[in-house]
């Protein structure tokens, strides 16, 4: 997996074609609802970026299917 730099932030690339439109349909909703509140770029990039390790490390699976016990053994 490898990830590109733009003025958003990084993009996740290489991902299936399914989990690639979710993975950052969910980045954009996340990257919106941080400028909503007026956080800082930085702060911004390091969400999107730990969002993106938690992601690779339940094998490109969506949050949204995780469950407190995938967060715990991430963490």
């Amino acid at each position: 997996m490898t990830s590109i730099g733009t003025r958003a932030g990084p993009v996740l690339r290489d991902a299936t074609a399914s989990g690639e439109a979710r993975d950052l349909k969910l980045l954009t909703r996340v990257r919106a609802a941080l400028r909503l509140r007026h956080y800082s770029r930085r702060t911004e990039q390091a969400y999107v970026r730990w969002i993106q390790e938690f992601i690779k490390f339940h094998h490109l699976r969506h949050p949204s299917e995780l469950a407190s016990a995938e967060v715990s053994a991430f963490l």
